[in-house]
């Protein structure tokens, strides 16, 4: 149970410093109340979408997810209406991040998916970087650690390219986590380090003290306890000068978790007692109800079992209060080893069952949610496969398409090379005909001034031979003489 809740409180700054990514600061509710003004004389364009999901993000950020919810869907149908694609992006982001709090983790992805599209498409490097980094929050809270370091290792690649090193620091840590929970611990450190390294570059000292944080958690796990109190020191170092009360509740009970595993049982009380008193301070009910438990079973472990129960009743109450299946299960748990460390039987056979009807429980819900998620999985694998199916039959339209296109532009192409080439010929041979007309008219205009030289030769000949014939009156009058001399 203690490596747990030493989990829980890493876990619990990781995901601040990733959420904090991709949102403002969530402020306080006055904020929200502000925006709401601004909102009622905002008219129907990008500026309206900002400011609903502006509001999303500050109302998840204060665990009002019905109306982050609200806003992210207000948001989003604004932003289709306008084809503001950046803006459905952000929507889908903000659902995403809205489900995966709530422990909805495959509609959480769904919604990563369908920001993820948009973006890949607009090509923002940035966002794209963001989304991948929420998608792996979610596998891992899935515990699907495999998609979960694809994802946190594309997001550092994006993240690197485009010079985003705070951004990168953030991503070595989330890699490291995911390291730790496939009990990689050499791994999980040098990401760490390599986190550390850059916050501390840039000075960004609540991310030195998560680093410094889980480092200690790793050499903790490995028995290192003179290196993971020197780390968890620094860290509550950073944080006290912070002022981050959370933060440094978080490391008073780590610190308390070393003690006792040294079984140094007086310096761990008072660690355990100082974050209790923070958290009650900050009003965190299952923190509070964690260091109960802790505080019990470890009096159990020092034979002081009147200041044992005193803590576990705490515990019992406040478990069942806040309905915490788990609380409730790890506190009859104590309380059955309490009673057995002084021989009450009865008791604790009673306590006993309960922590078993409370483990199986848990084990039914788990089931039951495993059987949902899976269910979920294949409804959305069958959407999937119908849209690709869609979308290749869209495809293989457009191919066709395409191919007529193509097609008919070589077509046309050929057409007008045909008519160029058609033209090529028909103009040389008009050339050719030219020239051949240009020869024949020449010609015949030789022909013919031969010919007319012939004509004026022969009429030339004709003049010649009338002029040296007698006249035919001559020769009638000759002809006649003649024949009246014969008579």
């Amino acid at each position: 149970m203690k490596k747990a809740l030493i989990i829980f409180f890493s876990l619990l700054i990781c995901l601040q410093h990733s959420v904090a990514q991709q949102s403002r600061s969530t402020g306080q509710a006055g904020k929200i109340d502000s925006l709401l003004i601004v909102l009622k004389t905002t008219k129907l364009d990008t500026n309206r979408i900002n400011i609903l999901i502006e509001l999303a993000e500050r109302s998840w950020g204060i665990s009002n997810y019905d109306k982050a919810i609200q806003y992210s869907n207000q948001s989003l149908v604004l932003a289709d209406k306008l084809h503001y694609k950046k803006g459905m992006a952000r929507s889908y982001n903000s659902l995403g991040v809205i489900l995966n709090l709530q422990g909805k983790f495959d509609e959480a992805l769904q919604n990563h998916q369908k920001a993820l599209k948009i973006k890949e498409k607009i090509g923002d490097k940035k966002s794209l970087s963001i989304t991948y980094n929420n998608m792996g929050l979610v596998n891992f809270n899935q515990g699907n650690y495999i998609d979960a370091l694809k994802n946190h290792l594309e997001s550092l690649k994006l993240k690197e390219e485009i010079g985003d090193v705070k951004g990168t620091a953030f991503s070595y840590i989330n890699i490291g986590m995911v390291y730790k929970m496939q009990n990689n611990y050499e791994d999980a450190l040098t990401n760490y380090f390599a986190a550390l390294k850059i916050n501390k570059e840039i000075n960004n000292k609540k991310s030195v003290a998560t680093c410094y944080n889980n480092i200690a958690n790793i050499y903790s796990i490995k028995n290192n306890f003179d290196e993971a109190l020197k780390y968890y020191s620094n860290s509550l170092d950073i944080r006290k000068e912070l002022n981050d009360k959370r933060g440094i509740a978080g490391t008073y009970y780590n610190l308390g978790y070393v003690n006792e595993r040294q079984e140094n049982y007086s310096e761990a009380k008072e660690n355990y007692l100082t974050s209790l008193k923070i958290l009650e301070e900050i009003g965190d009910i299952e923190g509070i109800a964690s260091s109960y438990i802790s505080l019990g079973n470890m009096l159990t472990k020092m034979n002081k079992p009147s200041e044992s129960y005193a803590y576990l009743n705490k515990a019992l109450t406040i478990s069942k209060k806040i309905g915490s299946k788990e609380d409730l299960k790890q506190t009859y748990l104590a309380l059955f080893l309490a009673d057995s460390s002084l021989n009450n039987f009865k008791s604790s056979f009673d306590h006993y069952e309960k922590y078993i009807l409370y483990r199986d429980s848990l084990k039914n819900d788990e089931n039951t949610k495993k059987l949902v998620q899976s269910q979920l999985k294949y409804e959305f694998g069958k959407k999937e496969a119908l849209a690709k199916t869609e979308q290749s039959k869209k495809d293989a339209i457009s191919i066709k398409e395409q191919q007529k296109q193509r097609i008919t532009n070589y077509s046309i192409s050929g057409g007008l090379i045909l008519v160029f080439i058609l033209a090529i010929v028909i103009f040389k041979n008009l050339q050719t005909n030219k020239k051949k007309n240009k020869i024949i008219s020449h010609q015949k205009e030789q022909v013919e001034e031969k010919q007319k030289e012939i004509l004026d030769s022969i009429r030339y000949a004709k003049r010649i031979q009338a002029s040296l014939l007698p006249p035919e009156k001559y020769i009638d009058k000759s002809l006649n003489r003649l024949k009246n001399n014969i008579n």
